[in-house]
Formats: C-alpha cells, structure tokens, sequence
C-alpha cells in the first residue's frame, strides 16, 4: 500500500498547518512533507489529537477573513501562480475531500 491512511491522515494534517496555519494565521508552523508520507506508527488518538486541534484554529482563521483578504493574492505560490487566497482554500478543500475518500476507502477495505 502505498500511502496508508495515517499517512493520509499526517499529510492531511501538515498540508491544513502549512496552507492555513503558517501561511493565513501566522501559527509558525514548519511542514516536514516528506514525513507525512514516511512516518510509520503514528497511533490513531495521537492523529485525532492532532486533527482536533486543526478545527478552532481553521475556524478562526478563516471567520477572521474580509472580503478584502479573501479576494487578494495569496501570500505563496499555488499551482505554480499566485491565485487569490479564495482560490487556495477552495483547492484545499477538494485536496482534502479527496483525501478523505482514499482514507474511507482504506477503512471501508480492512473492515
């Protein structure tokens, strides 16, 4: 298997701190994306943890956004342009709806 759930779930969790918490909220996170995928072990309450902690700070930030911020430029390249921050977080969530369906995938397969 290429890339197990908890990998899914670690990249789901890196890129949401990374596009969101570092670049929106200025949260000073540093994505390791290579561990996303490489890390072995990472137990299920640890990943919930870590997911949890994700929802009040996407929610803030994102409660926080004007229409003014929404529309500008986001601060970082995406898909190799500088789109609009509106953009960013639209692509972000079809990336982690399809994540999402490759890890009920997964578990729909073990169960």
């Amino acid at each position: 298997m290429k890339n197990p759930a908890g990998n899914l779930v670690l990249h789901i969790i890196g890129g949401l701190n990374h596009f969101i918490g570092a670049t929106l909220a200025q949260t000073g996170y540093v994505r390791e994306r290579n561990k996303e995928f490489t890390s072995k072990g990472a137990e299920r309450k640890e990943l919930l943890v870590k997911l949890e902690e994700l929802i009040p700070m996407i929610n803030k930030t994102i409660n926080d956004l004007t229409a003014e911020h929404t529309e500008a430029e986001y601060p970082l390249m995406f898909d190799d342009m500088k789109p609009s921050t509106t953009y960013v977080l639209l692509q972000l969530l079809l990336h982690l709806n399809y994540h999402l369906g490759q890890v009920n995938y997964l578990r729909r397969i073990f169960e």
